[in-house]
């Protein structure tokens, strides 16, 4: 059970930065995308309506 729940907010994760953590994109448009983001509201693994903050996605990026 925790394992998959770790699985379910991991790949949650991974699609939501994805796109962003291209290498292709400058760091102007990574910027961008990293802003758009944060700025929208997501639906987590778990049906949860939440906000990601434009620090955590650019630290989900990092790591």
């Amino acid at each position: 059970m925790r394992a998959e729940r770790a699985r379910a907010i991991g790949l949650f994760r991974y699609q939501l930065i994805r796109e962003a953590a291209d290498a292709a994109h400058s760091t102007k448009e990574r910027g961008k995308m990293v802003r758009e983001l944060a700025s929208r509201e997501h639906t987590d693994p778990f049906g949860r309506k939440v906000r990601i903050s434009r620090h955590t996605i650019d630290r989900w990026i990092r790591n």
